[in-house]
Parts: structure tokens; C-alpha cells; sequence
């Protein structure tokens, strides 16, 4: 099972990189979400991550989906085209970002990510803390089936 721990760990990596590609930092990211800097602060090292209202907020500014933010990248072999890597923590400037449709994302993960992005706050809210418990609880060896 992945760690909360593990959990915080892969949302700063790829929110570190996503900062990185549009080249912003912790007070702008802060002014753009509406998060305090301490909050920005928090999610960058790992102390907590964002509420699924902020995380979709985040999915807005990065023109991103939230599997891009919470998902591990660094284990493909096509990761250092697609985002994050284990040996290189920023992008290069042909990298295009992660992204869903190259990581092979199930069709029922990828129905659940389009009814987050359209369900209310409330429904969103709901839909994403039932994704992070999912993605807490996934096994990290990836020897479930094929929706895992």
C-alpha cells in the first residue's frame, strides 16, 4: 500500500515540476490558487496535500488532469518525455508534462477524473477524497488489475 507519506511525496514531486514548467513560484502559485503561501508551503514539503476544491483549482492553472498531480511518473520508461523522473527532478524544455493519455489510464479511472472535473464542489470534493484514499490504498508494486 503507498504511504500518505509516499502519497505527499509524488503530489509535490509533480506539483514541484508543474511550478517549474510555468515557471512560478510559491507567491505566485499562493495568488493564483487563493491558498496562503503557508499552505503552498505545506503541500511543497510534503506536510499535506491540497483539498480536492484546491486540487482542481490546481488542475486549472497547469491545464492538467488531477491523475497528473497525484500519480506516481517516474516509473514508465517513457517518464522523462511525460514529467517527473527519479534523476531529473525538473523538466527539460522539450518536455510536454504528465500526461493521462500517455500513462495508459484505465477507461473507468479516466470516467472518474471527467466526472470530477465536471461534478459541483461539493460532488467534486466527495470524488476526489474517495481518489486520494484509492491512490493511498493502491498497491505501489502495480500487481493489481488492470484498473489500479
Amino acid at each position: 500500500m503507498a504511504s500518505e507519506s509516499s502519497v505527499r511525496h509524488i503530489f509535490a514531486t509533480n506539483l514541484k515540476w508543474y511550478m517549474d514548467k510555468h515557471h512560478m513560484n510559491q507567491n505566485e502559485l499562493a495568488a493564483r490558487t487563493g491558498a496562503s503561501i503557508g499552505a503552498v508551503s505545506n503541500w511543497l514539503n510534503e506536510i499535506n496535500e491540497p483539498r480536492s476544491g484546491m486540487l482542481y483549482k490546481l488542475t486549472e492553472i497547469f491545464e492538467c488532469n488531477p491523475s497528473d498531480l497525484l500519480e506516481d511518473k517516474t516509473k514508465s520508461p517513457s517518464s522523462k518525455e511525460n514529467g517527473p523522473s527519479a534523476e531529473d527532478e525538473g523538466p527539460s524544455a522539450e518536455d510536454e508534462g504528465p500526461s493521462a493519455e500517455d500513462e495508459g489510464i484505465s477507461p473507468i479511472k479516466r470516467d472518474a477524473l471527467d466526472r470530477i472535473m465536471r461534478a459541483s464542489d461539493d460532488e467534486a470534493r466527495m470524488l476526489m477524497d474517495i481518489l486520494v484514499a484509492w491512490q493511498k490504498n493502491k498497491n505501489p508494486a502495480g500487481k493489481g488489475g488492470a484498473d489500479d
